[in-house]
């Protein structure tokens, strides 16, 4: 397992369970383009987040 490995999963983990702006300080990206390849997680299934 490498550094990127893990990396890679706490981005993810943070854009399922969190949201985006969260990822993105937890990973110190500057922009918000490069959090977002963190997200593969759809909406739906994101914590706190009602579906209609």
């Amino acid at each position: 397992m490498s550094w990127y490995t893990i990396r890679h999963s706490v981005g993810t983990y943070m854009t399922r369970e969190e949201d985006l702006a969260a990822a993105q300080a937890q990973l110190r990206h500057k922009s918000p383009e490069t959090t977002m390849r963190y997200d593969q997680a759809p909406v739906e299934n994101r914590r706190g987040r009602s579906t209609m």
